[in-house]
């Protein structure tokens, strides 16, 4: 039996964030509803390791833990498998999503596709994107000297976000979201297991940024490509 969920705000603040609807997930008396409950306590649990990959969640047990019927967990478990937190297999049940090496290599190189594009979008443009994506280049330095590696995946992913979304094509934001979802576990995970690369991280955020306002897009997709792809051992040790 799962220990009861005591809910993490931070957890549900990153869920409203990173939704593409226009739905809060809350009920008219502004907390979170019983399904935002489910998938928020189910979601954290597995970002901390309670659940691991390759564990078989069971409904009446999450019911428990959450606090709730098992409605909202069902509910909440259908969402998580849409974001490849879990997988929900005939016959056997929900299982925590097991990344392979190969996913998630797949992934960063999506990724590399959709933010090229992004900064190719923004020197074209002559767009400067400082404003709105600097302060999370802030927020991550700050959280990498503390060593808060949840909050250093979430400044991470939205300052990634933010250049994606300021190139202005809305189809390729929400795909490029959806992936920055499904490596959100693998972040969290690596970071604390390799902080080292806090600085080397910063340090190519900053760069990237200077290169698209200074219109040079093959020094900032250069820097890109270092950052997502050209990394030893990515199939297993590295996060962005």
């Amino acid at each position: 039996m799962y220990t009861q969920c005591v809910l993490n705000v931070k957890t549900v603040n990153y869920t409203a964030y990173m939704k593409t609807s226009s739905d809060s997930g809350r009920g008219i008396t502004g907390r979170p509803s019983a399904g935002e409950r489910a998938y928020s306590c189910i979601r954290d649990a597995i970002l901390k390791g309670e659940f691991k990959e390759g564990d078989f969640l069971d409904e009446v047990e999450l019911a428990h833990f959450v606090g709730t019927s098992r409605t909202p967990v069902r509910e909440a478990l259908k969402r998580l498998a849409a974001e490849k937190f879990v997988d929900i297999l005939p016959r056997r049940g929900t299982q925590v999503h097991i990344i392979s090496p190969t996913e998630l290599e797949e992934g960063f190189t999506a990724r590399y596709v959709f933010e090229s594009f992004a900064i190719g979008e923004l020197v074209d443009q002559n767009i400067d994107p400082t404003v709105l994506s600097d302060p999370h280049l802030v927020d991550h330095e700050a959280a990498g000297r503390e060593q808060r590696w949840y909050d250093v995946v979430v400044a991470d992913q939205r300052f990634h976000s933010s250049l994606v979304s300021q190139a202005g094509n809305s189809i390729i934001t929400e795909l490029h979201e959806s992936l920055l979802r499904r490596q959100f576990r693998m972040g969290v995970r690596t970071v604390s297991s390799m902080p080292q690369r806090i600085d080397l991280i910063n340090a190519q955020h900053r760069e990237i940024l200077e290169s698209i306002r200074a219109g040079d897009k093959a020094r900032a997709l250069s820097v890109l490509q270092a950052h997502l792809l050209d990394i030893p051992g990515i199939s297993s040790n590295s996060y962005s």
